[in-house]
């Protein structure tokens, strides 16, 4: 198992399956950036190397969290942690051609050929071909294929894409649930609380205990509580 690095989600569902491809549906675009810096700053901590998959800066991603006690910056200096960052013209012939292979080529290079123990790719959603279910399952099929490939299961990726509430959106929820490991979500209960969600699994391996959805606060600067 792989740490949340988030100890609330880690009593619920007792972590992440270790060397397998998850994805996490979130209310927002930075609710999902903090499950993910977690995950990731969990793993630098533990002496991991880590990718992270974003189309932000790195300048932009260490400011936003260097008051949220996370050092990324002297990890980056010593090149344990890598950050990828794509453009939206890349991403779209990605999701077009299903072909990933040019990802994990880059990280490949970046790394200096080394196997990263974690990998979080933010905005999963805009690697997909969104146009038709089919082309969904190929995409989703695909991308864990090539993890799979990649890593050769050493490696733990962590997916993230925010629920827009749209159709399209709940038919790549179905697509990813028949292909990734384990799917989660975070829920916001009250539109109008903007710090309180609902953590659950929508889907999870045997060897994972199920337990009850469990409410978490979000607080600045701090993370989920």
């Amino acid at each position: 198992m792989v740490s949340w690095g988030i100890p609330a989600f880690d009593k619920e569902v007792l972590g992440l399956p270790k060397g397998e491809f998850s994805i996490i549906e979130t209310p927002g675009y930075r609710t999902g950036l903090v499950v993910l810096s977690r995950f990731i700053y969990d793993g630098l901590t533990r002496g991991d190397l880590c990718v992270f998959v974003s189309f932000d800066s790195a300048e932009t991603f260490v400011a936003n969290f260097s008051n949220w006690g996370m050092d990324f910056q002297k990890y980056l200096d010593n090149d344990q942690f890598i950050f990828l960052n794509y453009q939206a013209n890349i991403s779209n012939e990605i999701g077009l051609t299903h072909q990933y292979t040019n990802v994990f080529d880059e990280i490949t290079r970046l790394t200096g050929g080394r196997i990263p123990q974690r990998i979080a790719i933010q905005q999963a959603d805009t690697l997909m071909n969104l146009n038709n279910l089919v082309l969904m399952n190929q995409s989703a099929q695909k991308l864990r294929l090539a993890i799979n490939e990649y890593s050769h299961q050493n490696t733990t990726v962590l997916g993230q894409f925010v629920q827009f509430g749209d159709e399209t959106h709940a038919k790549l929820s179905i697509a990813l649930q028949k292909t990734v490991r384990a799917h989660f979500v975070l829920v916001r209960p009250d539109q109008a609380d903007q710090h309180t969600f609902v953590f659950h699994a929508k889907k999870l391996p045997w060897f994972l205990h199920d337990h009850i959805a469990g409410t978490v606060t979000l607080r600045d600067r701090v993370g989920f509580k």
